[in-house]
């Protein structure tokens, strides 16, 4: 990556923050500049990593956009105004952001402050996972809620083949061939889902030009999987082994992101 594009998101996360940190914002505003600087974050951490081999860094700026999403949950909570689509449990990004960076306490936040039921323009898929995800953050198994949540999801996948089904499945289950299996399907999908992206798009923007470099959310599931006692190889696909590694400087928040 340019030091061109490295400058041109640093002066936009700077003009993001300062647009959030605005007392004057309009409510309109604040889920399309909350949801910016999160992938603003996203794409630095990514850089931070692959560029620097600097996982505190990374782990740092995933750590910073999971607490984006958080204040963006907490300000629409304070203000009864929770937009129905930023504040959908299908927005599950951010939450992944937490759950790669084993930042369980945002995770569980970010969870418990997103809707909880379908909202408009959600799609069902998506709601299932998020809040199954959610779930195995915060809840020990076995547990009823997330049979419910998967039971649910199988029904709307009626037979149809999803390989985000199979892999909370496997999970639940810890079944350990399954999840191996399962997310194997996972980073080629992944890989799939690039390769058409960029026959379609060609963005100059740094957020999007590094989506393709790692997914975050493989890195989010082999957390899950470890804390369910699943075994894991060293090193996969997208999901280097630099970004697992325990964080040894402390994580600082950002002051403009402190609403209490």
């Amino acid at each position: 990556m340019s030091q061109d594009m490295i400058d041109q998101l640093a002066l936009e996360l700077a003009i993001s923050f300062s647009q959030l940190s605005n007392p004057n914002l309009a409510d309109r505003y604040l889920g399309p500049v909350c949801l910016g600087l999160s992938r603003k974050f996203r794409a630095l951490a990514i850089i931070a990593l692959l560029e620097e081999a600097d996982t505190d860094w990374f782990l740092h700026n995933l750590m910073r956009s999971a607490r984006v999403r958080e204040t963006l949950l907490k300000r629409g909570h304070a203000a009864n105004k929770l937009d129905s689509y930023y504040g959908a449990a299908g927005q599950y990004e951010c939450l992944l952001d937490a759950i790669a960076s084993a930042d369980w306490d945002v995770a569980r936040n970010i969870g418990d402050l997103s809707a909880q039921s379908l909202c408009v323009g959600e799609f069902l898929d998506d709601h299932y996972y998020g809040r199954i995800l959610h779930l195995m953050v915060v809840a020990p198994l076995p547990s009823q809620d997330i049979d419910s949540l998967i039971m649910d999801f199988e029904i709307y996948q009626d037979g149809e083949a999803s390989v985000r089904l199979d892999l909370v499945k496997a999970l639940r289950d810890r079944s350990q061939d399954d999840f191996e299996d399962y997310f194997e399907e996972l980073l080629t999908d992944f890989e799939t889902s690039i390769e058409y992206k960029k026959s379609c798009f060609d963005s100059p923007e740094p957020e999007y030009a590094t989506e393709g470099l790692m997914s975050i959310e493989a890195l989010a599931i082999l957390r899950i999987a470890e804390q369910f006692g699943l075994s894991t190889e060293h090193e996969y696909p997208y999901c280097p082994s630099l970004a697992r590694r325990p964080l040894r400087r402390a994580f600082q928040p950002a002051p403009e992101l402190d609403i209490s």
